[in-house]
């Protein structure tokens, strides 16, 4: 037959919650020749699914009358839209063999298929098969030895124009640093799953799987899991997520037959130390998932005091369903080629992620990148000579993370090793370990001691806290006060200074105290403080075993300060050498004996001190002075 109309779409035909049956009248040669498409009355696009969602009726002679009809499952509702359009594969299929039959109706199909695909490419203003596709999201074109690194990702790893680079950009950098040739093009989107890379057309009329299938790559990474459980952006159930994500798989495999496809998972915990969802701790997981408090002065706020605290039942599920879709997408190795795990949970612990407390920052992306050029690393057929380097450390984002802290229990402490902090400084310091939790590199400074004197100062200081923000304290439990004690700035320092003779004044009569901060959704703390007298008051004694006081010199006495310090003074004279000349009371002695060597009357003495509190004075007894001395109580 003669192709006579260059027409290859149908409708868009308007629902009317009646409707299931949609003609077409172009030829096709099989059902799955059809892309059909609905759009919702908020212009969402959705493929639907040949089987799932519809069947194909083809006119039984597609050269004398092209088309069919298609029968959708369930009636096209009102405010939708549906579109019937071509969408034959670029394959040959024929095979015309020397002094076999040659039959018309063989060249015939093969001379309307290439007319039928040119009027395809006309269509989509642009080709189909994918020979030039961009890298990291679009443009540019590739050279025949470059290989293609299709991503299925979610805004983890997609790239966002505003943002700084992508985990995609980097490890496009170092796949090329180290000995490949390849670009990496992102086919994710923010807020991407399983089912929305099925089923949302969002790159022209592709979904992400029609989008890749089209570039035919030489290798197919799909990041996704985390939207479909933990977030639940679609309201899936968990046995629906596993169907859309084999759904995936098995689409990628049936267009491509040998080409890698690596699931990459998501990791959002503390898989060391944690294997169920059912016994989470909110500093197990990714920080925007953690339970905040619905009480107390930490209601609502992110602080160091709920890390301990269980995350929600509903948020346990929510993980365990991770756990049991990450398992049963790694039973499928009859259709992906192998997992590689980026530990996301670990890239937060790390401190990179941004106050959002789930996107990466820029240190953040580059250990995303380095957890997915670890796992390319293993992909030889495609890349067989990728370099490494001497230094895990630097290479392997679990080396630098078993190196930057220490396991306690389930704990894992800084270990502000030389290696961390060098880590640091190469990724423009953005990583912030101390405070991961936060998503950002706050810290504050609070004076743990203050006297109640003229030189004595009570400083607090934030920084990098989030511009704009008041400052609040709670005093020991306490609510936080109403009005702020300051505002953070544009560079999110605030700070305030109290001399020690106003502490009284400002609500801090002598005594220690517990200080909280809270910053926006941000609490600081808890700090001690203490506020000390350091006034001295003499106390005179009761002489003992005739000892005196020398004539016309200071009183004798002894006094103790804020920091438990006890002073002597005075000069003692005329008593038994060897004896008491007094005893100090209860909270006055020392922790052990003190000895102390004095001044006689031109003779050497010693003054000895018993945790019974007697002052011995041994030596001269023409005169004896007691000046200078002083212990610790503490």
């Amino acid at each position: 037959m003669t192709i006579s109309s260059t027409v290859r779409t149908a409708g868009p035909y308007a629902g009317n919650d009646v409707s299931q049956d949609f003609p077409f009248n172009f030829k096709v040669f099989a059902a799955a020749d059809l892309l059909i498409e609905r759009t919702s009355s908020a212009a969402v696009v959705s493929t639907l699914v040949l089987g799932a969602e519809y069947t194909v009726t083809l006119n039984a002679d597609q050269n004398a009358n092209p088309g069919g009809t298609v029968r959708l499952f369930l009636p096209l509702p009102s405010g939708f839209t549906l579109s019937i359009t071509s969408a034959i594969q670029p394959l040959q299929s024929v095979n015309l063999q020397n002094g076999g039959g040659f039959y018309p109706s063989l060249v015939n199909d093969a001379l309307d298929k290439l007319t039928i695909l040119v009027q395809q490419v006309i269509m989509s203003g642009g080709g189909s098969g994918g020979g030039s596709g961009g890298g990291s999201g679009g443009g540019g074109t590739t050279t025949s030895t470059t290989k293609k690194i299709a991503v299925i990702g979610d805004s983890l790893t997609a790239q966002n124009a505003l943002l700084d680079e992508s985990p995609l950009n980097i490890l496009e950098r170092l796949i090329n640093q180290q000995g490949g040739d390849a670009k990496v093009i992102g086919c994710g989107r923010d807020g991407h799953s399983f089912y929305r890379a099925n089923t949302v057309a969002f790159i022209g009329s592709k979904t992400s799987v029609h989008r890749v299938i089209d570039l035919a790559p030489d290798l197919i990474l799909v990041p996704l899991g985390f939207n479909d459980t933990i977030m639940s952006v679609d309201g899936r159930t968990l046995s629906q997520a596993k169907a859309d994500a084999l759904s995936l798989f098995q689409t990628l495999r049936s267009a491509f037959s040998s080409t890698p496809i690596c699931y990459v998972s998501e990791v959002p915990f503390d898989r060391t130390n944690y294997s169920t969802g059912a016994s989470l701790l909110n500093k197990a997981v990714v920080p925007t998932t953690m339970t905040l408090r619905t009480s107390g002065i930490l209601q609502s706020k992110y602080s160091s005091e709920i890390l301990g605290d269980s995350i929600a039942s509903a948020t346990q599920t929510a993980y365990q369903n991770w756990i049991d879709l990450d398992a049963y997408i790694r039973s499928l190795t009859s259709i992906i080629t192998t997992t590689i795990d980026m530990n996301v949970w670990r890239i937060h612990r790390m401190g990179g992620g941004l106050t959002d407390r789930l996107h990466f920052n820029h240190g953040g992306s580059a250990l995303a990148a380095g957890y997915l050029y670890k796992g390319i690393r293993t992909q030889t057929t495609v890349f067989p000579s990728l370099t490494t380097q001497n230094f895990d450390f630097w290479e392997d984002p679990d080396t630098m993370f078993t190196t930057m802290f220490t396991a306690s229990g389930t704990n894992w402490a800084d270990t502000n090793s030389d290696y961390s902090e060098a880590v640091r400084g190469s990724l423009n310091k953005s990583l912030h370990p101390l405070t991961w939790y936060l998503g950002n590199d706050v810290s504050m400074q609070v004076t743990g001691q203050v006297a109640v004197t003229a030189d004595g100062v009570f400083l607090w200081q934030v920084d990098g806290a989030k511009p704009g923000q008041g400052v609040f304290l709670s005093i020991n439990g306490a609510a936080f006060g109403g009005s702020p004690l300051g505002t953070t700035d544009a560079r999110g320092v605030a700070f305030s200074a109290i001399g020690g003779v106003d502490l009284v004044a400002a609500g801090f009569p002598i005594g220690s105290y517990t200080l909280r901060y809270s910053i926006g959704d941000v609490v600081l703390g808890p700090f001690s403080m203490t506020v000390v007298d350091k006034t001295t008051t003499w106390i005179s004694p009761t002489m003992t075993n005739s000892w005196v006081q020398y004539p016309a010199t200071v009183n004798i006495g002894y006094s103790i300060d804020g920091f438990g310090v006890v002073k002597l003074r005075g000069i003692v004279m005329s008593g038994v050498s060897g004896q008491s000349a007094f005893t100090l009371p209860a909270g006055y002695r020392p922790q052990g004996v003190q000895i102390f060597p004095s001044i006689g009357n031109g003779l050497v003495a010693s003054v000895q001190i018993t945790t019974a509190g007697l002052v011995i004075v041994t030596g001269d007894n023409a005169g004896v002075t007691l000046d200078g001395i002083s212990f610790a109580t503490k």
